[in-house]
């Protein structure tokens, strides 16, 4: 269990001897669910998106929310490397063209870079690496997704919709029909930052130089 650990906290070694038990605990856990969905999309590909494993897929997505979760509730970062992690899973769904897969998890280390603000090569490189390993359309399938939506102010729209007052399922329609839609639980949506747009066409365009600029070229 300790090396599973270790692979998600080696960027915050420093950090470590401050752990509780409970935070290495969780922190075991996703390496668990990470390394069980890039097996699961070795062994089971093509039978999860229609199949009985979509359930247990969605399971895993949510799990990343309540993982992050967790951690801000302990006040502190989330390890450096997470998004490492799930660029590993979307090779893994790449090399077996499980392209939906590439998609969601591409939108999840989006939704990371713009509203925790990780920008950094190692997202960079993740996603590069994504492409390199034949998951260009899923990538590129969840940038065009979520340059779909526009910029919304959540304070126009109202304010929160409560269950059961007058009109709540018209109004958490049109809510959902011009909020995109995070992968991730527990953050805000992507499109209520002002400038989600540029900070996406900043990233792809990072992301395709990338590819372009060193895995297209070692081939």
């Amino acid at each position: 269990m300790e090396h599973l650990s270790l692979a998600l906290t080696t960027n915050i070694s420093g950090d470590e001897e401050r752990k509780t038990e409970g935070e290495r605990i969780v922190d075991t856990l996703f390496a668990y669910i990470r390394d069980a969905w890039t097996k699961l999309l070795e062994e089971k590909s093509g039978e999860i998106e229609q199949g009985d494993y979509r359930e247990l897929y969605d399971r895993f997505e949510t799990e990343i929310g309540h993982y992050l979760f967790t951690c801000w509730a302990y006040d502190r970062p989330y390890p450096s490397n997470l998004e490492s992690d799930l660029a590993n899973v979307a090779v893994t769904a790449a090399e077996n063209d499980e392209q939906w897969a590439v998609a969601r998890l591409t939108r999840m280390i989006v939704e990371l870079w713009v509203v925790a603000e990780r920008r950094d090569n190692l997202r960079v490189n993740g996603l590069a690496r994504v492409i390199d390993s034949g998951g260009r359309e899923g990538v590129e399938a969840a940038f065009e997704h979520i340059l779909s939506y526009d910029h919304v102010d959540e304070d126009d729209l109202g304010g929160p919709v409560f269950i059961g007052e007058d009109g709540w399922e018209e109004k958490m329609n049109q809510r959902n029909s011009v909020l995109y839609d995070n992968v991730i639980e527990h953050i805000p949506r992507l499109n209520s930052i002002p400038d989600f747009k540029e900070q996406m066409s900043e990233m792809r365009e990072q992301v395709d130089d990338r590819y372009e600029g060193y895995f297209a070229e070692s081939r």
